[in-house]
């Protein structure tokens, strides 16, 4: 039903124009729900949360837009079309990329992240990523996968740490817009959308509604402690990260 409102208001035919794309290689609970939202609210850019797509072949690219403007509007002056990779089994080719399309690459310290994967899960006994282990099992094993993926996009990709987003907002954000060549400046504020906040489609912890970045720490909260071995890999994938980097 809501596929066949949209394309009843959606009359023009910008639904149909190739876009350009920027993907962001990233993990859960890296802040990428509150990056999407800073990127969606943007007039350049369409697209604020996962598809849940791989991107393997040229046929790709309009299977994903075909997906995305079933349910939603595009913005006349929209230049860009965003998507986000956060698994090992939804991947990027390197032949997809055009020449104009851009790369982000975040990444989040282990002990934040695996405190919030668990705890979103922690009402779902039965996901693969409700115990810490198989948290920290899948935290290592993607940083690894984006160090690889470093080496095959080298020069191409933006380099970010999502806690630069909190705790260094001003520079990061005219960095990034400088680097995604836009002509509207990103903003500490943003849009909410029909789908923010909602399961399946990114962070829905109420923060992610408050249409800004929230700067304050939850008071009294217990830390984590996790294996040594995650933070090693993170150390280690943030060298290779900026080592194979265009800008960050």
């Amino acid at each position: 039903m809501l596929g066949k409102m949209t394309r009843k208001i959606c009359r023009w035919s910008g639904r149909f124009r190739n876009r350009k794309r920027i993907f962001l290689l990233s993990h859960m609970r890296a802040n990428t729900s509150l990056f999407g939202h800073i990127l969606g609210s943007n007039p350049d850019v369409e697209g604020y949360y996962e598809l849940h797509e791989s991107y393997l072949r040229p046929a790709d690219l309009k299977k994903t837009q075909r997906k995305y403007y079933h349910s939603h509007c595009p913005k006349k002056a929209a230049n860009y079309l965003f998507d986000k990779l956060l698994h090992n089994h939804h991947q990027l080719a390197r032949d997809v990329m055009g020449a104009g399309d851009k790369l982000v690459m975040m990444i989040r310290e282990p002990e934040p992240t695996i405190k919030s994967i668990v705890k979103i899960f922690s009402d779902k006994p039965n996901s693969q990523w409700a115990d810490q282990e198989s948290a920290e099992r899948y935290y290592v094993d993607r940083l690894r996968e984006l160090a690889r993926l470093s080496a095959e996009f080298r020069g191409r990709y933006f380099v970010l740490k999502s806690e630069d987003l909190i705790s260094d907002t001003d520079q990061t954000l005219r960095s990034l817009s400088e680097f995604l060549a836009l002509e509207t400046p990103l903003s500490e504020h943003y849009k909410t959308f029909a789908k923010t906040g909602r399961r399946g489609f990114g962070d829905s912890s109420s923060n992610i509604t408050t249409g800004k970045i929230v700067k304050e720490k939850p008071v009294n909260e217990p830390s984590v402690e996790v294996d040594p071995s995650c933070r090693e890999v993170y150390r280690e994938t943030l060298a290779t990260l900026y080592d194979n980097a265009s800008h960050y």
